[in-house]
């Protein structure tokens, strides 16, 4: 007989704890470094497209934060979004995630930003096990903000608990989106057709911050009350939809179905390629108002 595939074990609150404190301090270090490029020069290289780009410190950061913690935690697995680009994952899809301890890195969540000099990017650092975030890190060096949480534990900016808006509807509500890199005619489209749709149903504001750890860190800390985006890796957001969960809000991978996919992700899927994040009241809202059906886009089909 086969033995029947057991769930990992779930780690003791010290453990937790443990995992959190080697995330911090490595965040803490590299967004040190980070902050010290951030008028420097520095290699920048094009990767799927001419908006998809990629520095000389994304790569380093992420080299120092495996580093650091295969180090401290030598049988856990990694995913990296530099390391993974190397190997394209099919179209549509993400890379595939197993029950055993992951540690899911963005060495730096806003590259476009980054290179811009535009304040609003992130160290995105989760921990998952049985494909589940149980400790997330959401660090930007420039502003100085650190999001962190723990399952079960809550979330907390810098020391200080934190709690999603208590808006009723996107009528009072300001929602945060990303546009991504698509920009074949079917993808913008698509992109544009979902911005109408919550624009024509009087949402009092819309923002792009251009990177969706630092979305779902404003979700988390109250200062937008809803968040969408297709197309991000876990990498993306594993950590932050962990922070948005602990300062009582919610997520879900929408059940977004493609022919060409030919499957069907369902709520809490870290390798969904889709988040919508908020309030109870307000993701109700988004997905009753959202076209699901994303379109693969072009430079991921090649």
């Amino acid at each position: 007989k086969k033995a029947k595939m057991e769930k990992h074990q779930q780690p003791t609150e010290e453990e937790l704890k443990k995992y959190l404190a080697a995330a911090d301090e490595v965040a803490t270090r590299t967004g040190e470094y980070i902050w010290k490029k951030w008028h420097d020069s520095y290699s920048v290289e094009v990767k799927g497209s001419s908006v998809d780009l990629v520095t000389e410190v994304d790569v380093y950061v992420e080299k120092e934060i495996m580093s650091h913690l295969s180090t401290a935690f030598p049988t856990h697995l990694f995913v990296g979004e530099e390391s993974a680009s190397q190997q394209p994952s099919p179209p549509g899809r993400d890379h595939p995630l197993t029950d055993n301890p992951t540690w899911i890195i963005d060495p730096i969540d806003g590259t476009t930003n980054f290179i811009h000099s535009y304040p609003q990017i992130c160290i995105c650092i989760a921990l998952a096990i049985n494909k589940q975030s149980v400790v997330g890190l959401v660090y930007n060096p420039i502003l100085k903000e650190k999001f962190t949480a723990i399952r079960g534990q809550g979330a907390f900016l810098n020391g200080r608990k934190i709690h999603v808006d208590k808006s009723t509807s996107i009528s009072n509500a300001i929602i945060s989106t990303n546009i991504g890199y698509d920009r074949s005619k079917e993808g913008v489209d698509f992109i544009l057709g979902n911005f109408t749709s919550i624009v024509n149903n009087k949402v009092r504001g819309f923002r792009m911050c251009g990177s969706c750890g630092c979305g779902l860190a404003d979700v988390a800390c109250g200062r937008v009350s809803g968040y969408y985006e297709w197309g991000p890796h876990s990498w993306d957001f594993a950590a932050g939809s962990l922070i948005v969960e602990e300062a009582g809000g919610v997520w879900v991978s929408p059940p977004i179905t493609n022919k060409e996919r030919g499957d069907d992700h369902g709520r809490h899927d870290l390798t969904g390629r889709g988040i919508v994040a908020g309030n109870e009241q307000v993701v109700k809202e988004l997905l009753a108002l959202l076209n699901l059906n994303w379109p693969i886009p072009p430079q991921e089909k090649k």
